[in-house]
């Protein structure tokens, strides 16, 4: 079995071979991949600066689908890295990021990439091969970005809304208007505090922040003052906005060119040289790879889940309201009035696609639902999800989460409870670590409303996970 450890470690390292795959870029270049990985599907379109390659377990049905990022080097010789610098792979790469950057231009935006279609229509293909399978989305930089817009339109897309489709992404640029995250937490996108291109724009997924916290203000300024060149400026592509761009070990420094404008726009001249070259340089996938390796607690993310029950997945393709049979994803309907059936329900405050189970249901009954799962690392795990008081449900009721046992009666089996009278009103976010023993061991955790008074509501949860503590 592939641990969350593996995955993710997968997707680091594939995000790193898949630059060198690139033939484009290194012609006559040997392709490689990583032991226990098979490239089952590659694509190449020059014109769009877009590569991505599909690998396969070769002991399991998983996929990762790793995208490649820009080369941002401008076109100039260089006897050292002379195909990076020239090919037209490598100019249409930072076209796509310009387009990317565009994005938050209000004066003339952009357009979203041609790369980002041929992400989408790269990963269909292989969703389509491969119906079975279980798929990740990976990538540095604009790799990242081509992974979270493929994510973002498979979600809502009836054809694939049956597919889980999670990913982690590294220094990728956000694709939609800064303040806009769009925080499903079924896909993470890690930002190092001093990256200023990953720090940029909105991301789909949750984020997951790394490195220096210290780097975050010079951060700010530098998003800033780029901000600021962006509608005040006209800049025909990448290269005439990063004037200066010399390459150490992927990326070293960038120099904006200082326009000419009036002393009160005083926020430009605070992008230096060295400033900038400083930050710039926590861009590079090693910089990522050491802080993830280095993260201390390990927090969770979408590749460690051992369960992930997202009640968006049913929402976005059924009626209102959606009458769901919980087996089919894996719960035990140990309770439920006699019914097979129960009712999600959409909830404005959580998001226009959220839907949440209500554990009365709408008859009244209390529901005991369970789930079965397996911590391959054993030792602790993290059981998180979101919950809340509903209007109208009584005040006597508990909300109980059990593991393993329900039926003692001292509720020994209880890791988590939350008395309806002692909760504020609106969502609240739990989190529990439980002792899993052994690895590979099973255990069933299960979510209880208990409560005297038959109500037609009680508790509103949603977003239910249990991941591996240990990276």
């Amino acid at each position: 079995m592939t641990t969350p450890t593996q995955i993710l470690n997968a997707e680091l390292a594939l995000s790193d071979i898949i630059y060198d795959n690139n033939t484009s870029l290194h012609p006559g270049g040997v392709v490689s991949t990583l032991l226990g990985w098979s490239i089952i599907r590659s694509q190449i379109i020059d014109a769009h600066g877009f590569f991505a390659e599909a690998f396969k377990s070769d002991t399991e049905n998983t996929i990762i689908i790793a995208f490649q990022g820009s080369i941002l080097k401008p076109s100039v010789d260089d006897v050292s890295d002379k195909y990076s610098f020239k090919t037209e792979w490598a100019a249409a790469s930072r076209d796509a990021d310009w387009a990317i950057l565009k994005t938050n231009d209000n004066k003339h935006p952009s357009a979203p990439p041609n790369a980002f279609d041929d992400a989408l229509a790269f990963t269909k293909e292989v969703l389509n091969a491969n119906p079975d399978a279980t798929i990740y989305l990976t990538g540095h930089s604009l790799g990242g970005a081509e992974a979270e817009w493929v994510a973002s339109h498979l979600a809502v897309d009836p054809l694939y809304a049956n597919r889980i489709i999670r990913g982690d992404t590294f220094a990728a640029p956000g694709i939609y208007k800064s303040g806009t995250d769009i925080p499903l937490t079924d896909f993470t996108n890690f930002v190092e505090y001093g990256d200023p291109a990953a720090n940029f724009g909105g991301h789909y997924g949750q984020v997951q922040k790394i490195g220096n916290q210290e780097l975050q203000a010079a951060t700010a300024q530098i998003e800033a003052s780029a901000d600021f060149l962006m509608n005040h400026r006209n800049f025909g592509n990448l290269d005439s906005f990063f004037v200066q761009l010399d390459v150490v070990n992927h990326l070293n420094y960038i120099v904006i060119k200082q326009p000419h404008l009036p002393d009160e726009t005083s926020i430009i001249r605070a992008v230096q040289h060295d400033a900038f070259a400083a930050l710039i340089a926590n861009h590079t996938l090693p910089t990522y790879t050491t802080d993830i390796h280095n993260l201390q607690p390990p927090p969770p993310h979408a590749g460690e889940s051992l369960l992930f029950e997202n009640f968006d997945k049913l929402g976005q393709i059924l009626p209102l309201p959606v009458v769901a049979n919980l087996a089919n994803d894996g719960w035990f309907n140990v309770n439920n009035g006699g019914k097979t059936t129960t009712v999600l329900q959409p909830d404005g405050a959580q998001g226009p696609l959220d839907f949440f189970l209500n554990t009365r249901d709408t008859d009244g009954f209390d529901l005991l639902i369970g789930h079965s799962f397996k911590d391959p690392t054993g030792g602790q795990a993290l059981v998180s999800f979101d919950f809340k008081t509903q209007p109208g449900m009584n005040l006597n009721d508990i909300l109980q989460v059990n593991l393993d046992d329900i039926q003692d009666s001292n509720f020994a089996a209880k890791v988590g409870s939350y008395p309806a009278a002692n909760l504020p009103s609106g969502w609240q976010h739990a989190d529990i670590v439980i002792n899993t023993g052994a690895p590979d061991s099973t255990h069933t955790l299960y979510i209880w409303d208990r409560g005297l008074i038959v109500t037609p509501t009680g508790f509103g949860v949603d977003n239910i996970q249990v991941h591996d503590w240990i990276i």
